[in-house]
């Protein structure tokens, strides 16, 4: 019995994994021919431009969620929309903030040791001085970026994973595919800073699997996620432009 649950995890974990992986190559390849029909280079990249690459890539990604929905029969009626109640919002508040908390002492640690972490690519044109760059960042974290992934990583593969894991497995199982997918934007040759950042992630992730399981809601972690990410690119804009 056990090996045969064994057997199911592992497929199961291997299914889940698959799912990411191709939610983030639909992702980077959706923007392929946004770039090819507006003869894009990298002079060309104004604030509308990177807004509508960020919106095509997210809709790849969630593209692929909806097509794991229907081909394996779950349809529309597995997505867990649910309306915001005195609840919810408690439970996108106190979310929050333990993972906002998580990553400034994970910031200040890093202040005070050697220890380094590696940067987002995503952030590469805000580090380089467009600062108007990271309040779009902001607006997508809140409208694209947190509901896509969590979709994704937290409705359609988590919940797919409560099969064969209790809901404490399958968030770990899910966290560790959401850290390891960052892998291409977090690249560095560091390994050390590579591996705490992904860490970083994975601990995150946690928190965000953890108020998907306590709520069953895709609206209150699609809010935590996109708020969590909205405070960190606020906290950077406000350190660059007012050092």
């Amino acid at each position: 019995m056990d090996t045969v649950r064994t057997r199911r995890q592992v497929g199961a974990t291997i299914a889940g994994a698959g799912v990411a992986v191709a939610g983030v190559l639909a992702s980077a390849l959706a923007t392929i021919p946004v770039v090819a029909l507006l003869a894009l280079d990298a002079g060309d990249l104004t604030l509308p431009v990177y807004a509508l690459l960020f919106v095509v890539g997210y809709t790849g990604l969630t593209l692929v969620g909806v097509a794991y929905l229907t081909l394996t029969g779950r349809g529309w009626g597995f997505v867990d929309l649910k309306p915001l109640d005195r609840e919810s919002l408690k439970a996108i508040a106190g979310y929050t903030a333990l993972a906002v908390a998580f990553v400034l002492v994970v910031g200040v640690l890093t202040t005070v040791t050697s220890l380094e972490t590696s940067e987002n690519v995503n952030l590469a044109p805000g580090l380089a001085g467009n600062t108007d760059y990271l309040l779009l960042l902001v607006l997508v974290a809140l409208l694209v970026n947190g509901p896509a992934e969590e979709f994704l990583f937290r409705n359609v593969i988590q919940k797919s994973l409560y099969r064969v894991f209790s809901r404490r497995g399958a968030n770990v199982v899910t966290s560790v595919i959401f850290a390891l997918v960052h892998i291409p934007a977090f690249w560095t040759t560091n390994l050390g800073a590579l591996g705490l950042s992904l860490l970083t992630i994975f601990v995150g992730s946690l928190v965000f699997g953890a108020a998907y399981a306590k709520t069953e809601s895709l609206t209150v972690v699609a809010l935590v996620h996109g708020l969590f990410n909205a405070v960190q690119i606020s906290l950077l804009y406000l350190l660059l432009t007012f050092g």
